[in-house]
């Protein structure tokens, strides 16, 4: 049996500002361990974010990005492309960006990795869980 190259999508996502095209690329194993690792943490923390679980799938399987700021390309292409960007640097991109763009760019990742829609996953009491802060960021040399 030959296994697939992984799912690739790209789209052009239009926001108040414009429009600019983007790529995800479909999870494999790999990515499934490493959000399963953050959630963890972020339950044991008790600090689930939204605004942070988003950019983490966003992280996991964003490949290419056009946006941009004043000084240049908001994430590195190359290392965005290979999967080499660290959550450090993919955060203080993500900070920067309006809310109703991680929202589109959240919205685009979960259409290759449909299971990772929170809006599907409740609490047994039928609610989002709450936090009141941001998850403690992984370490550079974190196996997530």
């Amino acid at each position: 049996m030959r296994l697939s190259v992984p799912l690739e999508v790209t789209e052009e996502l239009e926001v108040a500002d414009g429009t600019f095209s983007v790529t995800f690329q479909q999870p494999r194993q790999k990515e499934y361990i490493k959000r399963e690792q953050y959630w963890d943490k972020a339950r044991e923390n008790q600090s689930l974010v939204w605004g942070y679980i988003q950019a983490w799938d966003v992280y996991l399987t964003l490949r290419e990005c056009e946006l941009e700021t004043d000084e240049g390309p908001l994430w590195n292409a190359m290392q965005l492309k290979q999967g080499m960007l660290s959550m450090s640097e993919f955060i203080k991109g993500w900070e920067r960006l309006p809310p109703e763009i991680c929202t589109a760019l959240w919205e685009e990742a979960v259409k290759v990795a449909p299971d990772w829609d929170y809006r599907e996953q409740v609490t047994p009491e039928g609610t989002f869980p709450d936090g009141d802060g941001a998850p403690e960021l992984p370490e550079e040399d974190s196996p997530f």
